[in-house]
């Protein structure tokens, strides 16, 4: 955590590093800056510039094609909010990050827009400040479940026992808002918005007149607490009831929510994140904690969670299905096994140990084609060094990636993170693959999995598909992938 907190943000996940941007500097960010924070990341690029041309942003049906339309016709900090909330629902609907993270994720994004709609039904803050202060309430938690997972879940485990707070400082030695609070410090954010990334104390309210950083922390803070509270499946709904009732009380002296106006608040809340789901085309979402909003606004009980090992699916899986996950698990892990044994013998990446390397992940995922681009002593970029497929001769010597492209190839190394296409014929992203691709591959799906050691990246590998469609990886399987990258990595 020091090296986040002393501004060292290599290592920070893109996701991470555009809040940071996009909030450090609320009152201060300059219309060309926003939109080149937006243009230089091409998913989210082209996520913007959809959704702002739906009824929700857009009820006058302009048609957008730019981020410098989207501000002109929906308006700067409702493009700066869109932003956010796409890099949250993005990140929220990965299958690679464990359930913790995408919970923690989709958290952010449902306090933000709480935040957004209490603000604007009280007219007691600006909406889209109040969301941004609402979704920033759980920027620790995201870092902690990204970066100590172990420990995460440990404190989580410990929480029932102790209160939430006492829990994490057992474990980390300060709760998931402190840690926010320091790290967006160290970066130097805007003084009204790190006043309200502190902890709340309702009773240094109860005599004093408010200030408008003072209802705005109270607001983001009841946002945060109600966010998690609605999507937590182990809170039954009378438990709700009295957790809303408590929460109502603590933060009377900030915001009053008239009777009957919280389920309009969730109902508009669920409107919003369905809109923005819709709008993104795909569906690797927490879906018990998603659905756990629509189980409030009907007051009934949710199911109760399945145990950790089986959180990624809903439903109960036959014998078949069970023993089919096992064995890819077990497919998994005789790869790595011989990848370790590959890299202590002191081999190198080339050869038999590439053409393991790529037959396990073609086999692992299921994929027609598998792919790997490596950096070459003495060239640019990265460059195509083997293939498990019917492309592979037609690649060889044809295929790169300069080290700083904008395709989305470019923009999984940029990220440092994985990258899926669930349809690489949609015009909206045609015009952001490589030329190399468009000319010699028919291939409808992919997934792009950066190899990267420590800060230093070090390439990618690519898993494609000739059909459309979503693949569901479980989470135990995603492991897996992620020690088979690191060993990769790590042997380059």
């Amino acid at each position: 955590m020091k090296g986040m907190e002393d501004g060292q943000c290599a290592c920070l996940p893109e996701m991470l590093r555009m809040i940071h941007n996009l909030s450090a500097k609320f009152h201060d960010l300059a219309i060309q800056e926003l939109a080149d924070l937006i243009k230089n990341d091409t998913i989210v690029l082209q996520k913007v510039v959809s959704a702002a041309n739906t009824i929700g942003y857009n009820p006058s049906g302009a048609d957008i094609n730019s981020v410098g339309e989207a501000i002109q016709v929906i308006g700067f900090n409702r493009v700066r909010s869109l932003t956010m909330s796409l890099i949250l629902l993005e990140n929220a609907n990965m299958w690679q990050f464990s359930e913790e993270r995408r919970e923690a994720t989709l958290a952010s994004l449902t306090s933000g827009i709480l935040a957004q709609e209490l603000a604007q039904s009280s007219e007691s803050a600006e909406p889209e400040l109040a969301f941004l202060c609402g979704a920033l309430r759980g920027f620790g938690r995201i870092v902690l479940a990204t970066y100590m997972i172990d420990e995460f879940r440990g404190a989580e485990d410990l929480a029932p026992e102790l209160t939430a707070d006492r829990a994490y400082r057992e474990v980390f030695g300060l709760t998931p808002i402190e840690l926010g609070y320091h790290l967006m410090e160290a970066s130097h954010m805007s003084p009204v918005l790190l006043k309200t990334l502190q902890g709340y104390n309702p009773a240094r309210y109860r005599e004093t007149i408010l200030s408008a950083e003072d209802r705005l922390l109270g607001i983001a803070d009841y946002a945060y607490q109600l966010a998690q509270v609605s999507l937590d499946p182990a809170v039954s709904g009378a438990d709700y009831g009295k957790t809303i009732d408590v929460l109502n009380d603590r933060y009377k002296t900030v915001i009053k929510v008239p009777e009957g106006r919280l389920e309009d608040v969730l109902k508009e809340t669920d409107h919003k994140l369905k809109a923005l789901i819709a709008s993104s085309g795909r569906d690797s979402f927490p879906r018990r904690a998603l659905a756990c909003l629509q189980y409030r606004i009907e007051k009934v009980d949710p199911p109760p969670p399945p145990a950790r090992e089986t959180a990624a699916g809903s439903t109960s899986k036959t014998p078949d299905e069970t023993e089919a996950e096992s064995a890819r698990a077990r497919h998994w892990e005789d790869g790595i096994d011989r990848l370790r044994a590959s890299s202590s013998e002191g081999k190198a990446l080339k050869g038999p140990v590439l053409d393991d390397i790529l037959r396990t992940v073609r086999q692992g995922l299921q994929a027609d084609e598998s792919w790997i681009f490596l950096r070459v002593p003495g060239k640019k970029g990265f460059h195509f060094r083997g293939g498990n497929g019917a492309h592979s001769l037609v690649l060889e010597n044809r295929a790169a990636i300069g080290a700083r492209e904008s395709s989305i190839f470019g923009l999984c190394l940029k990220r440092k993170e994985s990258i899926f296409i669930s349809e690489a014929r949609d015009p909206k992203i045609r015009p952001h693959l490589p030329p190399w691709f468009l000319q010699n591959v028919q291939l409808n799906s992919f997934v792009l999995l950066c190899l990267h050691h420590k800060t230093a990246v070090v390439g990618l590998i690519f898993a494609g598909w000739r059909a459309s469609g979503e693949v569901e990886i479980p989470p135990g399987q995603a492991r897996l992938i992620h020690r088979l990258l690191a060993v990769v990595s790590q042997m380059h």
